[in-house]
């Protein structure tokens, strides 16, 4: 469910049913995941990136087509999702 492979605890219960042969309701699995701390949410849809941006990602990938694995390893590669562990940036 954190993964986001499973939309809704139908599917979890059908995923416990068949892998881990659990025979488990959904509700259990909404009643489970309520327990847990987790709650149903709208997944924030990304900006589209502008035509700028796609233009530098086509000439960087154009640019290093032919690159091995040594070339690659000089490169910083940045992860820019944004995680908040305590609280949200408006603190209400």
């Amino acid at each position: 469910m954190t993964e986001g492979k499973l939309i809704h605890a139908t599917e979890a219960a059908k995923f416990l049913q068949s892998e881990f042969k659990l025979s488990v309701s959904d509700r259990t699995v909404c009643r489970a995941l309520k327990e847990a701390g987790l709650r149903a949410a709208e997944k924030v849809k990304k900006p589209d990136l502008f035509p700028k941006n796609i233009k530098e990602h086509y000439e960087f990938a154009l640019a290093s087509k032919d690159w091995i694995v040594a070339d690659l390893e000089r490169v910083v590669w940045l992860d820019e999702t944004k995680i908040n562990r305590f609280c949200s940036d408006d603190m209400s």
